[in-house]
Parts: C-alpha cells; structure tokens; sequence
C-alpha cells in the first residue's frame, strides 16, 4: 500500500505540472513557438492546428482533464497511504505522505491529516533515539520526521491560518534538516512573516 501510494502521488504530482503548464499555454503566457508546438505535439494535437487562440483552446480543454485525471489519481493514493498507515501505524513516512496528499493535494481531511501528523511527529522523535547502526535508515527516517513537521506547518498555515504556529513547525523542520527545504526557507516562512506583520 505504501509503495503504490507513493507511485501514485509521483503519477499525480507530474499530471499537475503538466496541466500548470498547459494553462499557462492556454492563458498566452507561453510565447516561444518552438514550446508551444513542442507542446502540440506531445499531446498529439492536430498539427494542422495553427498556434494561436484554437490551440489555446486545446490546451486549455487537454489541461482540465489533466487536473481531473490527476485529483482521481491522487484520491487513490491517498486511500492507499491511509491504508499503509493503518497496517504499520508505526510508520512515520506513510501517516507523512497521506497527511500531505490531504492538505496540499485534496484540501480534505484536515482533523484526519492533524492526527497523522501529531502521531507521525512523536513516534519520528522516539524511533530516532531508539535507532541505532542502520545510517541510511535514521536518514530515511530524520527526512519522513522533518517532513511530519513541514506538512504540520502547511497545515497551520493554509487550513487553519495560525502563521505563528506555522512557523514553529516549519523552523524545527528546517532544524531537523536532512535536505535543504528551499520551498520552507524561500515560500513557507516568508509568508508566516508577513502574515503576521500584518496582524501586528
């Protein structure tokens, strides 16, 4: 369940860009006529179809149903991951990864995704003082326990709208590090910051 969870939230994240793009195509904000017809061609468009508003139109029709296919592939990672959770509810990457899909992905489940991420979060902190040996598996673990605190950030700051608690989450994220989080150092706590500028 984990595994297909994860292939199909990796499935789902390219469908999403792919679309992104095709809107941006669809709104004329890609100009370059070699992407544009690069683009024509991938999606096996008519290539009698001149660049202009008709492919407009087709990239914006192929898009929505990229965003559909992909919220559909999403659901059932989602499910799948919950699943994982269910069965090994010792694993922090699985409750991680589902929460994520509900928050950023779905926008469904907030109190289901809360919960993961608070069990998540506790068992990352004793499963690492207890780990002990293994380095590549504390790292895959250090990373799933960070992300616990990333997506919590996520969920404070877009679903509940707590900036404050928001960036405690996503500071003791970047604290705990493996990787380099520029999405939370660049995205997340510049808009915690403002946020609270502006309440202030």
């Amino acid at each position: 369940a984990l595994v297909a969870g994860r292939l199909g939230r990796s499935v789902a994240e390219r469908a999403i860009a792919e679309a992104e793009e095709l809107a941006l195509a669809a709104e004329g904000r890609i100009r370059e006529p070699r992407r544009l017809l690069a683009l024509r061609e991938r999606l096996g468009i008519d290539a009698t179809i001149p660049i202009g508003p008709r492919l407009q139109t087709e990239f914006r029709i192929r898009g929505e149903e990229l965003r559909k296919r992909a919220r559909k592939q999403f659901e059932s990672a989602y499910r799948s991951l919950l699943d994982a959770s269910r069965l090994a509810p010792t694993h922090v990457r699985a409750m991680a990864d589902a929460a994520l899909i509900a928050i950023e992905y779905l926008q469904t489940d907030d109190e289901i995704a809360r919960g993961r991420l608070r069990t998540a979060i506790a068992l990352g902190e004793k499963q690492l003082a207890a780990a002990q040996g293994d380095e590549p598996a504390r790292a895959r673990l250090l990373q799933a326990w960070g992300d616990a605190h990333e997506y919590m950030g996520l969920l404070c700051l877009a679903r509940d709208r707590d900036p404050r608690s928001a960036q405690g989450y996503f500071e003791e994220a970047l604290r705990i590090g493996p990787s380099a989080r520029p999405s939370v150092q660049d995205l997340y706590l510049p808009r915690c910051r403002e946020a609270l500028q502006r309440r202030n």
